[in-house]
């Protein structure tokens, strides 16, 4: 919280939208919504490491009818990329672009295990335990 007193407007470029600025009127700092998103798109980006441990899973774009793949670096918990697709080839695209990786957490999708044998040959597979659990309750039922 103390760190919240010193850097109020750090807080506020972090939360942008409507939600910072009735932030900022608590704060009592005017402001509007646009100005503060201005903000948080001028936060630059950090660099992107290659992690030599990478989640991979696939997300919904709009109402399950267009899928992404989510690439998640395990190591420091945070995602790396959205890619546009969940084909293998944009998957293995990816990976060339970005060697090291050592180890893949995924699903059991054929599509990612071609895609991670096309890019990082060398990558250990390895099912998460998110999708162990969900496969034997599916196979329960």
């Amino acid at each position: 919280m103390r760190y919240f007193k010193l850097h109020p407007i750090k807080h506020l470029r972090a939360m942008g939208g409507a939600a910072g600025v009735r932030l900022s009127q608590q704060l009592g700092v005017t402001t509007s919504r646009n100005t503060l998103l201005q903000l948080v798109r001028s936060i630059p980006l950090p660099p992107v490491v290659t992690p030599q441990t990478l989640g991979v899973d696939d997300f919904c774009f709009r109402k399950c009818k267009t899928y992404g793949t989510a690439l998640i670096d395990l190591e420091r918990r945070r995602p790396i990329a959205l890619l546009k697709d969940a084909k293998a080839e944009t998957l293995a695209e990816w990976l060339k672009a970005h060697p090291g990786v050592k180890v893949v957490s995924r699903d059991r999708s054929k599509t990612y295990e071609s895609g991670i044998r096309q890019g990082a040959p060398e990558a250990i597979h390895v099912a998460d335990r998110f999708h162990l659990i969900l496969q034997g309750r599916c196979s329960k039922n």
